[in-house]
């Protein structure tokens, strides 16, 4: 019963206003729940996503020419048919703003490779923006790591060094780039 609530004469149990009782709750209680190691956490969401649209849109609103587009699309056409991806980029970069995770991900894995082979000598912004993108992708490959077993210090140095490297890349691409 809900105690000194109005229309106190109806026998309303508490219960019967909120959710049910899936007994979800008794999972937090027991005794081998580890938050930690049972509550996953998509790296990508809780750290990358925002770079990583940064910088996908930046490219595609302000570094590429048309010219320029379409090949980055037509390298990206190229992997599709690759079997070294879990999941394939089946969007058009033009369309950057309707992007999900998924699709950032996706990119972030492929597009460093693309800028790099489609555009070696590039020395404009898109030279610029080319070793954020690298950077980034090196840091995403030690974050998703799903499990360090071994020489932990190690991989914590890596990241740190992986994610310093991306924050002065990105601020050298903002100071020489951006007005």
């Amino acid at each position: 019963m809900i105690v000194d609530s109005p229309g106190a004469e109806y026998t309303t149990r508490a219960s019967d206003l909120s959710f049910k009782n899936r007994n979800t709750d008794s999972l937090l209680e027991l005794e081998s729940f580890d938050p930690q190691q049972d509550t996953p956490t998509e790296i990508l969401h809780t750290v990358l996503l925002r770079i990583a649209k940064y910088l996908i849109n930046d490219l595609v609103k302000l570094v590429l020419t048309d010219e320029q587009t379409k090949k980055v699309n037509a390298a990206l056409d190229s992997y599709k048919s690759s079997l070294g991806f879990s999941r394939q980029f089946s969007r058009n970069l033009s369309h950057c703003g309707s992007f999900l995770g998924r699709d950032y991900k996706s990119l972030l894995q492929i597009l460093p490779v693309i800028l790099i082979t489609e555009f070696p000598v590039a020395k404009d912004h898109l030279g610029r923006l080319i070793p954020c993108f690298t950077k980034l992708g090196k840091l995403c490959s030690l974050l998703f790591v799903r499990q360090v077993t071994e020489n932990f210090t190690i991989y914590v140095d890596e990241v740190d060094a992986a994610a310093k490297d991306l924050i002065k890349s990105l601020y050298e691409y903002d100071c020489t780039c951006t007005p």
